[in-house]
């Protein structure tokens, strides 16, 4: 059975350095699983910002925001190597699947909407034959123009993965679809999660669920209960030190206390061994 992993948004946007080592220690202490850190204009570069947080914390790891577009999959693919070997593997991706003409507009990216899923597809064919490493890696697409590419840093695992875990939030059928083919997890919202996790769970990926930053301990352990109930094994949750704390008193006893009363249960549509 797949385990249940919790993910903690980084608050922002500013670059509270001491802040953030706070929260991601007290993370760590209550088994929160990794961090993630936005690709938020306002904010601190994700590569430099996770380094920086990874050295001063033990056992989380980082979950880094890709937004393609940026930088080139070669280089991307470099930086994310690199942070690996920093921090002995606990890097993992989540992918902004969706379209951000504004946010994107800033970094100099004006690519439309009809060219946006083509280009994503092709930043992330070079990045997989970049970790596949067998052969220098070449695409001629309509985005991309690569000629023998390599990276000779690897990534660096605390396991036998060759590359990090790839997660895809963002509009839930194009983001299915583009995780169909380069991921192993897709987020779906709370408002519906049955319907969507059922889908997600019927492609072979594994499901995971954003829990809404507000509401009680009653409603936010509701959503994560059905998420769970549903094939749902990851968890993306968000707030400052405070909410950390308040989840850590009152919601997290409940999750591990179901988690360890339907331990053995085989997830509803979930096919994996």
């Amino acid at each position: 059975m797949e385990p249940t992993l919790l993910y903690w948004t980084l608050p922002g946007p500013a670059a509270d350095l001491d802040g953030h080592v706070a929260l991601c220690r007290e993370a760590e202490r209550l088994g929160i699983h990794a961090a993630l850190v936005p690709f938020d204009p306002a904010g601190p570069d994700p590569f430099a910002w996770a380094a920086a947080l990874g050295r001063r914390t033990g056992r989380i790891g980082f979950l880094l925001e890709c937004l393609a577009g940026v930088s080139s999959p070669t280089y991307w693919t470099q930086q994310a190597n690199t942070l690996a070997a920093v921090l002995g593997g606990r890097v993992g991706v989540v992918v902004a699947a969706g379209w951000e003409p504004v946010r994107q507009l800033g970094y100099g990216d004006g690519i439309r909407s009809d060219g946006w899923y083509a280009r994503l597809d092709e930043f992330w064919q070079v990045c997989h034959g970049l970790w596949h490493g067998t052969e220098p890696v070449s695409l001629a697409g309509r985005h991309y123009q690569i000629d023998s590419a390599t990276v000779n840093a690897r990534f660096v695992s605390d396991g036998t993965r060759t590359r990090p875990e790839i997660s895809v939030t963002g509009p839930f059928p194009p983001a299915l679809a583009f995780a169909s083919r380069h991921a192993d997890c897709v987020f779906v919202q709370a408002d519906d999660p049955e319907e969507q996790v059922a889908a997600v769970l019927g492609s072979g990926l594994r499901a995971g669920l954003a829990v809404p930053p507000h509401g009680s301990a009653d409603e936010a352990a509701a959503v994560i209960g059905r998420g769970r109930a549903a094939g749902a094994t990851r968890f993306l949750l968000c707030g400052d030190i405070d909410r950390l704390r308040w989840f850590g008193a009152e919601i997290l006893p409940r999750i591990r206390s179901a988690v360890h009363n339907d331990a053995g249960q085989p997830r509803k549509g979930d096919t994996r061994p």
